[in-house]
C-alpha cells in the first residue's frame, strides 16, 4: 500500500502521519518492531528496495515512512524508486507493506546559487542533490491514498478551531473563533498552542473573545520579543522604543543582554545553515538546528541584514557590554542604549538571498 502525505500545513500533515503510525501499531504491530522511518535525503535505492520487500517480524506487514525524498533525495534514487514501484504494482495493494511518503509542501526544493562557506559552522546538512524527477511525484499523486494539507485560509482556520474544540470537549464563542483565526496568521502550530492554553484557562467553561484578547495583549507586553524583533530588523527608532519599554517594565539589564546573545546566536546559526547551500525549507532547518520553525522563519530575513563581519563585531561588543553591565553604574540601561545605537553603525551589506 502506498500513501502520499504532503502540503504546506505541516501541523496537520504531521498529525496525519502520527495518526497512521498509531493505527498501524494498534492493528498490526503492538510491539513496534515493524515501523521504519527513513530520511529521504540519505536514502539509497538499495535501502529502499530492501525495506519495501522485507517481510514483517512477528507481524503480517511492515510500515516504512520516507520523509522528504522528493525535496531532498538524489535524482537517481528517486528515478529508481519510481521505476521500481511502476514495475511492482503489487506494492500498491492493501496486502503489501505500507509505504508512506511524507513531504513538506509539494516536495519541490528551491534552487539557488551556493553561497561561499563561512568560518562559523553548525550541524552539517546532508549532501545536496537535485530534486527527483517528476515521475515519482506523478506516481504518488495517482495513488488511492493521497492526503493533501494546503495552508488554511481564514474560513479553513475557523473550521479547524471548531473541530478542534469539539474534540477537546471545549465550548467556544463565534467571536473567539474569529479572533483566534486572525491571531494565528495561518500558523496552525501556534493556533493549537493557544487553544490548549485557553482550554486550560476555561476548564468546564466557554472560551470567549475577551479570553483571546487577553492572550493577545499578554504577548504584546514587553517580554523581549518586540525588542529583539526590532534589533533584528535594524530599526534604530523601534529598537530604542522597545528597549525603553523593557526598562519601564523593570526588566533587569542582564536579562536584556541575554536576549541579545540569543538573538545573534540564532542569526548566526540560521545564516551559516543556509549559506552552506541548504535549501530544504524552514521545517528541515528547524530540525537540523534544534529551533522552532517559527523562529527560523522569523530569523531568515535578519540573516540577510547582518554580514559575518557585523556578527563578529556584535559578539565583541556583547562581551564588552557584559562587563559594563556587571559594574552597575548610575544608569544601568545606558550601556544597552549605546550598544543599540552602535549597531546602527555596522555595515548593512546584504549577502546572497536566503530562503524565507
Amino acid at each position: 500500500m502506498l500513501i502520499f502525505i504532503h502540503g504546506e500545513d505541516t501541523f496537520r500533515s504531521r498529525e496525519k502521519l502520527h495518526e497512521l503510525i498509531l493505527e498501524f501499531k494498534k492493528k498490526r504491530d503492538p510491539q513496534g518492531f515493524n515501523v521504519v522511518r527513513l530520511d529521504g535525503g540519505e536514502l539509497t535505492w538499495e535501502r529502499f528496495r530492501h525495506e519495501a520487500l522485507s517481510p514483517g517480524f512477528l507481524a503480517p506487514k511492515r510500515m516504512i515512512v520516507i520523509e522528504r525524498l522528493l525535496a531532498r533525495g538524489k535524482k537517481e534514487t528517486g528515478d529508481a524508486v519510481a521505476a521500481f514501484l511502476s514495475a511492482q504494482p503489487v506494492l500498491a495493494g492493501k496486502e503489501s507493506n505500507v509505504i508512506v511518503f511524507w513531504e513538506e509542501g509539494d516536495g519541490q526544493r528551491a534552487v539557488s546559487p551556493r553561497a561561499p562557506k563561512r568560518k562559523l559552522r553548525t550541524k552539517s546538512a546532508p549532501a545536496k542533490a537535485r530534486a527527483t524527477a517528476d515521475a515519482l511525484r506523478s506516481l504518488l499523486q495517482a495513488q488511492e491514498y493521497v492526503f493533501a494539507f494546503p495552508r488554511l485560509d481564514d474560513a479553513g482556520l475557523k473550521q479547524w478551531v471548531y473541530a478542534r474544540t469539539k474534540e477537546q470537549e471545549t465550548a467556544v464563542a463565534p467571536a473567539a473563533v474569529d479572533r483566534l483565526a486572525a491571531f494565528a496568521h495561518g500558523d496552525v502550530w501556534r493556533l493549537d498552542r493557544e487553544l490548549r492554553k485557553l482550554a486550560a484557562l476555561r476548564t468546564g467553561g466557554r472560551i470567549e473573545a475577551h479570553d483571546v484578547i487577553e492572550i493577545d495583549e499578554a504577548e504584546a507586553e514587553p517580554t523581549g520579543f518586540s525588542f529583539t524583533d526590532a534589533v533584528a530588523s535594524r530599526s534604530l527608532p523601534a529598537s530604542l522604543t522597545e528597549l525603553h519599554a523593557l526598562a519601564a517594565a523593570g526588566v533587569e539589564p542582564l536579562m536584556v543582554h541575554g536576549m541579545l546573545i540569543r538573538l545573534f546566536r540564532t542569526v548566526a546559526l540560521v545564516k551559516s545553515y543556509f549559506e552552506d547551500g541548504a535549501r530544504d525549507g524552514v521545517a528541515r532547518a528547524a530540525e537540523e538546528l534544534g529551533l522552532h520553525p517559527f523562529v527560523v522563519k522569523k530569523t531568515a530575513p535578519a540573516a540577510q541584514r547582518f554580514s559575518w563581519e557585523d556578527l563578529r563585531e556584535a559578539y565583541g561588543r556583547l562581551l564588552e557590554l557584559d562587563l559594563k553591565l556587571k559594574r552597575q553604574g548610575d544608569d544601568p540601561y545606558l550601556p544597552l542604549e549605546l550598544f543599540v545605537v552602535n549597531l546602527d553603525n555596522l555595515s548593512a551589506t546584504l549577502p546572497p538571498s536566503l530562503p524565507r
